[in-house]
């Protein structure tokens, strides 16, 4: 009888040690599901903003504002192109983002020659390219403030994207 009971203490103590390696283990699958799921979110966000990019390229360089080809693109036509660049992407781009926030109404033009001024910010900008035949469009989101606090850390605060397309005729 005294065996059987020593049997029983022993079978007892492995099932407890299961639970406890099973507690230990639990908290870094959980952590690691969680930072999986995240970097998916960012990669999502980090091809989309891509996207949302070259889509504004594309807006820009083709959209048309009564400029020929013969007259150039002067500054007043690349603001208005702009401008209209923002109505477009607000109505077409907005929510596409899940864990940034880009602010479509920010987006300016610059003259390349002020482009130091900008280039560090957290806002978009368009600025014609130095030939004079290209349109370059920067666009940048912010990290949004209910990320979760677990895996913030991971990721960049501002999210930057930029593409160079030739203006069409």
């Amino acid at each position: 009888m005294w065996n059987r009971l020593k049997d029983k203490r022993i079978t007892n103590s492995k099932r407890g040690s299961i639970f406890i390696e099973f507690a230990v283990v639990l908290p870094l699958l959980v952590f690691f599901l969680f930072m999986i799921i995240y970097m998916g979110l960012f990669m999502h966000d980090y091809v989309a903003l891509n996207n949302i990019t070259r889509s504004a390229a594309r807006f820009v360089a083709v959209s048309t504002s009564g400029a020929k080809a013969a007259e150039g693109y002067t500054e007043t036509v690349m603001q208005t192109k702009t401008t209209n660049l923002k109505a477009y992407l607000n109505e077409n781009e907005k929510g596409k983002l899940m864990l940034y926030n880009v602010n479509f109404d920010q987006i300016s033009y610059v003259d390349s020659a002020n482009l130091s001024s900008v280039e560090n910010g957290d806002k978009g900008y368009v600025f014609k390219g130095n030939d004079g035949k290209t349109v370059n469009v920067v666009m940048k989101a912010v990290k949004s403030d209910d990320s979760p606090l677990l895996v913030d850390e991971f990721i960049p605060d501002v999210l930057t994207s930029a593409l160079k397309m030739k203006l069409e005729d």
